[in-house]
């Protein structure tokens, strides 16, 4: 662990629905981090979000 690393926060730049306040960003944003990093671990739990939130989330809009 790096305790002098560096941390950037944002504001968040879409707009929270009433009915996802469990979740904190939307599923296709952590989807798209786990594919950006090509770790092979991160791109099987990618593919299980594409599966199962990613994919509904699309239809949805």
């Amino acid at each position: 662990m790096d305790t002098h690393g560096t941390i950037e926060i944002y504001d968040y730049f879409w707009n929270p629905k009433n009915d996802d306040a469990e979740q904190t960003v939307p599923p296709i944003l952590v989807y798209a981090d786990l594919i950006a990093t090509g770790d092979q671990r991160n791109i099987v739990a990618a593919d299980f979000l594409l599966k199962e939130y990613v994919t509904k989330y699309i239809r949805e809009n």
